[in-house]
């Protein structure tokens, strides 16, 4: 019997907009949700814009705020630390994973994206955009290592988090890529060694170094 394809519901891709557009601060925080004016915006009913905003604030990013509505929730710097605790124990995890069940075929995927970061910061004005898309590779091919959905899910919901935090400014000067590709090559050369205490131990200073230049922008 033929399958039926999965096609994602009204109310789950509203939530991924409306999620998207507050971590990139189109909606800033405590901005109030209006859904009658999202529903008109998407020219969709209100109940899957309803539906999307209970999602939304049982995951934390909006709150019910009495006689105000649905608001965009601040993020504190004790939210940030919580979110990179919760960050560094699962990318620990993934590492240890990594270490056990590595390839030299992975192995390869993981230097060649590390590769693509070196020669980027070779340029004069390195893309801000690009060279994450590149971070972001590397860390999906150690998850890829891993094989464990649960712990991309877990990792791509941290991710999400950090973002609403403004990650992209921690690249506004170039001292962050540098660092950012020693961290990386620190993690490749303890799991192509299979050094599973030094490959913990770099990915956990990695998301330590990660957090504290997160940290240090939003105290400006």
């Amino acid at each position: 019997m033929k399958q039926l394809e999965k096609v994602k519901s009204l109310k789950d891709q509203i939530y991924e907009i409306i999620k998207e557009d507050i971590i990139n601060q189109t909606y800033q925080n405590n901005t109030v949700l209006n859904e009658k004016k999202i529903s008109q915006e998407l020219n969709v009913s209100k109940t899957p814009v309803r539906e999307a905003l209970k999602a939304l604030e049982a995951e934390g990013w909006v709150e019910y705020v009495p006689y105000k509505g649905i608001l965009v929730k601040q993020m504190s710097l004790s939210d940030l630390q919580d979110v990179f605790r919760v960050r560094k124990a699962l990318e620990v995890m993934v590492t240890e994973s990594a270490v056990e069940k590595i390839t030299p075929q992975l192995l390869q995927e993981l230097k060649k994206s590390m590769q693509k970061q070196e020669a980027l910061l070779e340029n004069n004005d390195p893309i801000v955009t690009e060279f994450i898309d590149y971070d972001l590779e590397f860390h999906g091919i150690l998850l890829k290592i891993a094989g464990s959905h649960l712990l991309a899910d877990l990792i791509g919901q941290m991710r999400d988090k950090s973002k609403s935090f403004g990650m992209q400014a921690i690249f506004a000067s170039r001292s962050r890529y540098a660092e950012t590709i020693v961290e990386h090559r620190r993690i490749y050369d303890a799991v192509a060694a299979k050094d599973l205490q030094e490959a913990k131990s770099a990915m956990a200073s990695h998301i330590d170094n990660t957090y504290e230049a997160v940290k240090a922008i939003n105290k400006q």
